[in-house]
């Protein structure tokens, strides 16, 4: 957990692995942005197997080590890219992690995990309109990717102080998650007694990313 300072003088407290995403089944990636590119290779595919299972054992370093040895020696692995730049982004080393994200969307400009991953960096290095970019991205590339639109939704409603696009964000979060999530049903609640009423009957800032 790690406190947030909000615009209503209090500290939300949002759990570091729901804003991340960084869930423990860190190999169920999609096949396009997890698995190696070179898929007939089973040497290759037993090393990114490696690199994954060190990071479900929490061994950031050495999973580091291998993913950073497989992109030296495939550069076109986007995978590879994609969790060094998971890596980096949770041991805090925020331009590593651009770096590694930023590699992973050039080779797959459809991975969504990574455009969200990079919003998050970006949030982090204070580039609040980069990041909102990063997070529209990453729904434009997946709409049913459930974590980006919170993470939207968080940027919306802590740092650039919309409650009411907030508030549509989390809404859509709700609805792909089943309305399972708890504690985005308060944030609703306290967001819907913040703004005028009429500011929730306003065209839902999410409806432009429904391509």
């Amino acid at each position: 957990m790690y406190p947030v300072f909000t615009k209503l003088g209090q500290y939300r407290f949002i759990p570091l692995l729901l804003v991340l995403g960084l869930l423990t089944a860190c190999g169920s990636v999609p096949q396009k942005s997890g698995a190696p590119d070179q898929a007939g290779d089973n040497s290759v595919k037993r090393e990114f197997a490696q690199a994954l299972a060190l990071m479900q054992a929490n061994d950031m370093q050495a999973a580091a080590e291998k993913f950073h040895d497989l992109t030296a020696r495939y550069p076109q692995m986007t995978g590879a890219w994609a969790n060094l730049g998971r890596i980096h982004m949770k041991a805090g080393e925020w331009k590593q992690a651009q770096h590694a994200l930023q590699q992973a969307i050039n080779l797959n400009p459809g991975h969504a995990s990574a455009y969200n991953y990079l919003g998050v960096v970006l949030r982090n290095l204070g580039q609040f309109s980069e990041a909102e970019q990063a997070y529209k991205n990453a729904i434009s590339a997946d709409p049913t990717y459930a974590l980006a639109w919170l993470n939207l939704g968080i940027l919306y409603d802590i740092y650039l102080d919309k409650p009411a696009q907030a508030l549509s964000q989390y809404e859509k979060y709700q609805q792909l998650k089943g309305n399972a999530d708890k504690k985005v049903a308060k944030w609703i609640i306290e967001i819907k007694r913040r703004i005028p009423k009429k500011a929730s009957t306003a065209p839902r800032s999410g409806d432009e990313y429904h391509v």
